[in-house]
Order: structure tokens, then sequence, then C-alpha cells
């Protein structure tokens, strides 16, 4: 297990989203239309989508880490009223990450977390 994930609040996907997120990244890791991706994102569909998974997410004044934070939409969301951390590995969704907000952006993956000392979040957000 790993350190850093100790004692935190989890807010996440159920075992079956786990999987086909899963799947999704190993599938984004050898080719990413970023392109494709960030327009969905901008259409109305594609905020909503956000906007709802947000809206159960209550949570200010935390220590927050958006594992997988692709062009940091959540990140940016949570910034307002929270510390942000958003680690992402493609380096061309960090290229063009919303960044209306102040939060902490770090290229790597899992073996960042590894690094980062007990107890270091409140929240988890990923997928």
């Amino acid at each position: 297990m790993i350190k850093a994930l100790d004692n935190f609040k989890f807010v996440g996907m159920n075992d079956r989203a786990l999987f086909r997120n899963t799947m999704w990244s190993r599938k984004m890791s050898q080719k990413v239309n970023v392109q494709g991706y960030y327009e969905y994102m901008k259409m109305p569909w594609g905020k909503l989508f956000y906007e709802l998974a947000w809206h159960n997410i209550e949570c200010q004044g935390k220590r927050i880490l958006d594992f997988g934070s692709g062009f940091g939409y959540t990140a940016d969301h949570f910034a307002k009223s929270n510390e942000v951390i958003a680690v992402e590995p493609n380096e061309e969704m960090i290229e063009n990450r919303f960044s209306e907000n102040d939060y902490q952006q770090i290229k790597g993956d899992i073996g960042v977390l590894k690094k980062m000392p007990d107890g270091s979040f409140d929240v988890i957000i990923w997928g």
C-alpha cells in the first residue's frame, strides 16, 4: 500500500468503472487523441459530465490529489478553495491544461505517490 494514501477520504469510481478506466488508461498511454478529448471537454455535455461529478464532492480547505488529472479541469475547479496537487503522465495534456486557479501540476505516475509522506491528502480524486 502506498503510504501517502493512508487515512484519506476516497472519491472515485466503483470496481467496474475502475476496470474500464484502467483499460482506457492503457489505450491512452499508447496513443492519445489529445485534441479530440480537449474538444469534448469544451462541449456542453463534456462540461456537464464534470459538473455533475463535482456536485457530489463537498470539500473546502482540504489537501486534494487529482491523480490522472488530464487537462487539469477537475484540479482547477477544486483549487478555488483547496490545496490541489495534480499528477498526469501525458505531457501534451499538461501543456494544454486548465489553470485559472493555482494548483501544483506534476508530470508522473504512481511512482510520484510512493515518494510522498504518509497521510499527504485529505481527498483523492482519480479517473
